[in-house]
């Protein structure tokens, strides 16, 4: 008997009949004989509804009762679901994420697990009922509701997996797997049979959101058995935890693409001061990307949302809007030269120009103008051939 923890996603439950069918998916699986739990996020929209109204009272809401309001979204979900399930006579129990044993810190609306208690899900299981139990939500110590961030569901499914130690962690989402890029701005993105973990992980953290980078790296860390499925189809992609690093020959998965970057310059500096400069960006929990420091130049790229708190810390910054940071992931990148010689020989094809680029082992960046975004990557995509291969191996 296999344990399966179950998450669907807003718009795999956004209305009575996707519920009604997503119940029928869960009896099939429980029906082959195994123990089931069952993530679930609010209705597509509920979230930002619920949002929307506090800040009609206040922009600047009070994040514990936010937090307590937000909350509401997923509670309507597994209600919902347990009583789909119940009418089609299966026995079922929702658990709010007061009742599912999740403890967070008290950071509310992005708060982190501490421990998870799983007796209450493991005394549902055991009675032969089905769990459905509340996604993006959890406990402080002191018992105040809180809320775990953006997709925190994909979080309270991989968190769970790990501490139930469940035989597989199954993602269903209104998109059929992991492709090589976004489908909405890469028509001829192939979807993924297999993808490694680590670079499962590079690509959720560069944009690509068809996975949560925290529920990515919760998985890595504890070797959760992970799927991304098709709530409509079945389809899907299988994330592994082979060492993907082992290759000795290059090999590509995906490009991620992430909107509304700037570029930072600080001239005339010495390395003491981009120091203090790179100290005071760190207080400030602003992640930064690319970053050289040559000719007495600090460049860097950042998020645009943090335009407001880079201008506080030097006054002589340089800053470039409007710009977009294309990644190609896989393994062995940076150790082939035709990889990069690729990039830049199709961008130059285009006259797009490359402001900044960066390297690893799994990845290139480059930053662009967001105007040639769309462009760019479906050029790049078509240079290495990813709508057609299996395994794009360029050695």
């Amino acid at each position: 008997m296999a344990l399966i923890i179950q998450k669907y996603g807003g718009t795999s439950i956004g209305d009575l009949q996707k519920v009604d069918a997503v119940a029928t998916r869960i009896i099939q699986a429980k029906k082959l004989g195994n123990k089931i739990v069952v993530v679930v996020s609010a209705m597509a929209g509920e979230t930002r509804r619920l949002d929307n109204l506090a800040k009609q009272i206040t922009p600047q809401c009070n994040p514990r009762e936010l937090d307590a309001l937000l909350v509401a979204g997923e509670q309507m979900s597994v209600a919902l679901l347990a009583i789909a399930l119940i009418n089609k006579g299966c026995p079922a129990v929702s658990l709010s994420g007061s009742q599912l044993g999740i403890i967070t810190d008290s950071n509310h609306n992005a708060a982190q697990i501490l421990k998870i208690d799983p007796s209450n899900i493991l005394q549902v299981l055991d009675s032969g009922k089905i769990c459905v139990v509340a996604g993006f939500q959890g406990v402080d110590a002191n018992g105040n509701t809180t809320t775990l961030g953006f997709e925190g569901s994909d979080t309270t499914a991989v968190a769970l997996a790990a501490a139930l130690q469940a035989d597989e962690c199954q993602i269903y989402t209104d998109v059929p797997g992991i492709h090589t890029g976004d489908p909405k701005i890469i028509p001829q993105a192939r979807q993924l049979e297999n993808i490694n973990i680590q670079q499962m992980l590079e690509l959720s953290g560069l944009g690509a959101q068809i996975l949560h980078h925290t529920s990515v790296a919760i998985a890595e860390k504890h070797k959760v058995p992970l799927k991304v499925l098709s709530s409509a189809t079945g389809d899907g992609t299988v994330i592994n935890h082979d060492n993907g690093n082992n290759y000795n020959f290059s090999v590509i998965s995906g490009i991620a693409c992430n909107k509304k970057q700037m570029l930072v310059t600080a001239k005339n500096i010495n390395y003491k001061l981009s120091n203090n400069i790179i100290s005071q960006i760190s207080a400030r929990d602003i992640t930064i990307d690319m970053l050289t420091l040559e000719q007495s130049a600090l460049v860097f790229a950042v998020d645009s949302l943090f335009k407001a708190k880079i201008n506080n810390i030097y006054n002589d910054f340089l800053v470039t809007d409007g710009l977009a940071k294309i990644s190609v992931v896989g393994s062995n990148l940076r150790s082939d030269a035709k990889i990069i010689n690729t990039i830049f020989a199709t961008l130059d094809s285009l006259e797009i120009e490359i402001k900044i680029c960066s390297t690893s082992e799994m990845r290139i960046s480059i930053l662009i103008d967001t105007i040639y975004l769309e462009q760019a990557v479906n050029a790049i995509h078509g240079a290495f051939n990813l709508a057609e291969l299996e395994e794009i191996i360029t050695a």
